[in-house]
């Protein structure tokens, strides 16, 4: 399932002093992200996950679904599009990472979904359990 929805230009430009390098336009739009994510009813469970074996930009649930959602901004198409950059090893690691995420808060039972939350072109999209299972 696919689901798409466009920025409010202000938005961006009230923080375009701040999108000036990589980890500031990251964490922009993992924000975003977030915001639409509870907008939609979501649950934030966790936020920049790290654990020895990967990390997991955002936890969240929703209908008793633990999903794990990596999030991908692209400025252009010259290195491929957003979510061309969540590759077999980039999914591996973060499957790892939700197992491990699994067994340390005890939902090892949890039914879960790997998604992805793109951003491209000034329009974001949001891929439902895209890959993988545990």
């Amino acid at each position: 399932m696919n689901w798409r929805w466009n920025f409010l230009e202000k938005l961006r430009f009230d923080y375009e002093g701040e999108l000036l390098n990589k980890r500031g336009r990251g964490s922009f739009y993992e924000e975003v992200c977030v915001e639409y994510l509870i907008k939609n009813g979501f649950d934030i469970l966790h936020r920049n996950y790290r654990c020895k074996l990967g990390e997991i930009d955002i936890i969240a649930k929703k209908d008793d679904i633990i999903r794990f959602i990596e999030v991908k901004f692209r400025g252009s198409g010259s290195y491929g599009s957003a979510l061309e950059a969540v590759d077999f090893r980039k999914q591996r690691r973060i499957m790892r990472a939700a197992s491990w995420f699994l067994n340390e808060y005890g939902l090892n039972d949890a039914q879960c979904s790997f998604d992805v939350m793109t951003v491209e072109n000034n329009e974001a999209r949001y891929y439902f359990n895209c890959y993988g299972g545990i």
